[in-house]
C-alpha cells in the first residue's frame, strides 16, 4: 500500500510540474482592447480575432477567429507568441477548439512553420488538439502560431499550452 501511494505521489508531482511556457494562454488578459502577450495579423485575408467572454471553455474568455477569404496562397490570419525553448528537447503543444463552420486552420510554428497540427472543421462542443515536436540543436526560441487559412465563420480557441516533454 505504501509503495502504491509513493508511485501515485510521484505521478501527481510530475503532472503538477508541467509548466506552460505561454503567457496569457486562456486569453483573459487584455490591454487597450487587445490581447496581452499575443500578436494578431489579419493580413490581406481581412481575418479577425475577437475576445469572446460568452463562449469560453474556462476562465473568463476565449478567442474567436473569423476569415471571410477563401483559401489562397499567402492569404491568412495569424495569432503569434514567441517563447524561449531549449535546444534538442521534446515539447507538447495543445489547445481546445470549438467550431460549427471552420475552415483550414492549425496551431504550430517553428522554423519555416514546420510543425502544424490541424483543427477540425466541425466539433460538438470543445475538442482538444494536441501535437508534439522536437526543437533543433540550435533552436532557443519558438514562435507559436494559430493560423486561419480559408473561409472560417467562427473558430473559438481556449486554454493553449506549450510544455516541455
Amino acid at each position: 500500500m505504501c509503495r502504491l501511494l509513493a508511485v501515485l505521489a510521484v505521478s501527481v508531482a510530475a503532472q503538477a510540474g508541467a509548466q506552460n511556457l505561454l503567457s496569457n494562454p486562456s486569453f483573459e488578459k487584455t490591454g487597450e482592447g487587445k490581447l496581452a502577450n499575443w500578436n494578431w495579423s489579419g493580413g490581406i485575408a481581412r481575418a479577425t480575432c475577437e475576445i469572446d467572454t460568452q463562449v469560453k471553455r474556462s476562465g473568463t474568455a476565449a478567442i474567436l477567429l473569423k476569415n471571410p477569404t477563401g483559401r489562397t496562397p499567402h492569404v491568412y490570419g495569424t495569432l503569434t507568441q514567441t517563447v524561449r525553448v531549449r535546444p534538442s528537447k521534446r515539447y507538447t503543444l495543445s489547445c481546445y477548439v470549438r467550431t460549427e463552420a471552420g475552415g483550414a486552420a492549425w496551431i504550430g510554428g517553428g522554423p519555416k512553420w514546420t510543425h502544424r497540427f490541424g483543427f477540425p472543421t466541425k466539433t460538438d462542443g470543445w475538442r482538444r488538439v494536441v501535437g508534439s515536436f522536437s526543437t533543433g540543436s540550435g533552436e532557443k526560441q519558438f514562435t507559436l502560431r494559430i493560423v486561419v487559412e480559408s473561409k472560417t465563420d467562427g473558430l473559438w480557441i481556449d486554454d493553449v499550452m506549450l510544455e516541455e516533454g
